[in-house]
């Protein structure tokens, strides 16, 4: 039996109590329209006379009484659904922000090998005196193997759904630079082993202003992944804030 059946099983015995003493002679039988009408009418008892008059109000009374104790546990099964759907909603949130930190995490790194094929070739671009040209297309055509791996995996994150129109306007471009990056990168990274194994001159003219070519492409072609790449961290990032602020608020109704 739990509390409220309790409290209510003491409030019906204390008003038994109560409605006995009411009703003998002492009590509410004493007062006069109860002894008028005992008087007209003999076979009339106090008790009669005290239940015809206020039988309404006691059966109201036991009616809101019974709604109560049948109320408790429908409110219990009220609080049980509301937390499940918090933990469902919880278990949502935890699994989109790990989503999101582990697309902001490949966004970091596209950027990151990204950079390092444009720095690489780049180098050429410093020419003065001697460079080593070997180096730096065996270097260049490095960073384009590795871009082409984080380029695939940040392609099949792409695939996934991330948000409003906007965050996925700006994926369907991400999308298409990422393309046109990854097949300068293949043709790059083949070209670049090609002449980073080449005998030559370290003064190679015609060798070095291949690299430098190679060079300009590349900044072409990363530059709208880096722009893309940058507005998209900056959303999902400020999503991912905002899903901490939603965790910490269902957790503190959860433990209410």
């Amino acid at each position: 039996m739990d509390t409220r059946t309790s409290l209510f099983v003491v409030a019906m015995f204390a008003l038994l109590i109560a409605w006995t003493w009411a009703t003998a002679d002492a009590g509410l039988c004493s007062i006069g329209i109860a002894k008028d009408a005992i008087t007209k009418a003999p076979t009339t008892t106090c008790f009669e006379f005290w239940f015809n008059r206020y039988q309404a109000l006691l059966a109201a009374v036991a009616a809101f009484a019974t709604a109560l104790i049948a109320l408790a546990p429908a409110r219990g099964q009220l609080r049980e659904m509301i937390k499940q759907s918090q933990q469902r909603r919880l278990e949502d949130l935890r699994e989109r922000h790990s989503n999101i930190t582990e697309f902001n995490d490949n966004m970091n790194r596209l950027v990151a090998s990204a950079s390092a094929v444009v720095a690489e070739l780049q180098k050429s671009e410093n020419f003065a005196g001697f460079v080593n040209i070997s180096g730096v297309a065996g270097s260049a055509a490095s960073a384009c193997e590795i871009a082409l791996e984080v380029i695939d995996n940040a392609s099949a994150m792409l695939g996934k759904p991330w948000g409003d129109r906007s965050t996925m306007a700006t994926i369907r471009s991400l999308r298409d630079n990422l393309h046109r990056f990854g097949s300068f990168a293949i043709d790059a990274r083949r070209i670049l082993k090609i002449i980073s194994g080449t005998l030559h001159r370290p003064d190679d003219r015609e060798l070095l202003e291949e690299l430098r070519k190679f060079a300009k492409k590349a900044d072409r072609a990363f530059r709208p992944c880096f722009d893309d790449a940058s507005v998209l961290h900056a959303k999902l990032t400020a999503e991912q804030i905002r899903i901490e602020s939603e965790l910490d608020s269902i957790q503190s109704q959860m433990t209410v």
